[in-house]
């Protein structure tokens, strides 16, 4: 498994999350997890709000989502997936997505983010995995 830390650029949180998802779009099938069924009306208003080149069909689960063919998927923390590549949003625990060959992280790139960030960090370095941190600038400038 790898863990990667995705900096957001400043900005709106959900714009910025909305937009990794759309970069990690097409990479292989995706799980998206948020803690809030509120998170995920409001994620799922921004990916479809994105500007067209952008778009990333998606579906919720448990409202009409055909796993098998809606590429990415947005979960509350509380259920499973077999999707090879979760993204975890402002998550505090993330047992459900063990099954992950990949795991994203986004961060927001403020001080408000800075705790959690480091709690995440230490988690999965006591646990042997060593995260990744992928700045904004290195991932942004690629979107289609």
């Amino acid at each position: 498994m790898t863990v990667s830390f995705f900096e957001l650029p400043a900005g709106n949180y959900w714009e910025g999350v909305a937009r990794l998802v759309s970069y990690l779009f097409g990479t292989d099938k995706i799980a998206v997890y948020l803690e809030e069924k509120e998170h995920i009306r409001t994620l799922s208003r921004y990916l479809w709000d994105l500007p067209p080149s952008l778009l990333v069909p998606h579906g919720i689960a448990g409202e009409r989502v055909d796993e098998s063919i809606d590429p990415v998927v947005l979960y509350p923390s509380s259920e499973r997936s077999t999707r090879p590549i979760a993204v975890l949003v402002a998550l505090l625990r993330s047992e459900n997505v063990t099954h992950a060959s990949k795991i994203i992280e986004p961060i927001a790139s403020d001080d408000v983010d800075r705790d959690r960030r480091r709690a995440r960090f230490r988690a999965y370095r006591d646990a042997g995995i060593k995260p990744a941190f992928v700045p904004w600038k290195e991932w942004v400038t690629r979107l289609r």
